[in-house]
């Protein structure tokens, strides 16, 4: 992921990690999610399928070996897991 490239969107088996995306600078990028807003449709889950059905973003597995780097943290105690 170091080198993602301009629509790389990372794939956890079907679960989008939006905050890690790389998002395009697209008139059709940014009509999709003022549409979204304007709408008030404001899970990015189904934003980000449409986006991925609509070309404008690729999805990008992510491999067992980087599966760490997206752990899930809320709380001090999640810290620890693995």
């Amino acid at each position: 992921l170091r080198y993602a490239p301009p629509d790389a969107l990372p794939d956890a088996d079907g679960a989008f990690e939006p905050l890690c995306a790389v998002y395009p600078n697209s008139p059709d990028a940014r009509a999709a999610v003022s549409a979204a807003l304007a709408s008030r449709r404001l899970a990015l889950q189904p934003l980000l399928a449409a986006a991925v059905s609509a070309g404008w973003m690729r999805p990008l597995a992510i491999t067992p070996d980087l599966r760490p780097l997206f752990a899930n943290w809320n709380t001090p105690a999640d810290t620890h897991r693995r």
